[in-house]
């Protein structure tokens, strides 16, 4: 059985290690647009959440960062840089836990930017696909050399 949590920010040191194996794939996979530390002094810095999933033996085995983004007509609930191990086992009740924060947070909802293999992680669990985020870079060959080193 794998239990979620909300880390509190008073915790947060004792957890960085932990994160950080975590979640450095998916920072690396975001073609440059951070890395770890980028994404720490973030989280240390702003009004986002730290969440970790806990297996049975209370080893980490995925941790998430969220924040609640008020648009001019709604606010919602936005999950970044995920990252774990045997998601099968836990993404279902991380997001129904996910949902009722955003739920208590008067969130109309819950989105999510990334890879192509969400939309099949997510399409059973009454996701859909509805925007796409196209990019342009100027330097390609910079790019190539983050994805390679993902």
């Amino acid at each position: 059985m794998t239990s979620v949590f909300l880390i509190p920010k008073d915790h947060y040191s004792s957890v960085k290690d932990d994160v950080e194996a975590l979640i450095t794939k998916s920072i690396k996979l975001s073609d440059g647009r951070d890395d770890f530390a980028t994404v720490w002094n973030e989280l240390q810095r702003t009004h986002q959440q730290l969440w970790m999933v806990f297996d049975s033996e209370n080893k980490p085995i995925a941790a998430l960062l969220t924040s609640i983004k008020a648009y001019a007509l709604k606010r919602m609930f936005l999950l970044q840089w995920l990252g774990g191990e045997d998601m099968d086992d836990w993404l279902g009740r991380l997001l129904d836990t996910l949902a009722a924060f955003a739920k208590a947070n008067s969130c109309a909802g819950m989105e999510i930017v990334g890879r192509e293999g969400w939309k099949r992680a997510l399409r059973d669990r009454g996701w859909e696909a509805n925007l796409v985020v196209c990019t342009k870079y100027f330097d390609e060959e910079a790019v190539k050399e983050t994805r390679d080193a993902a």
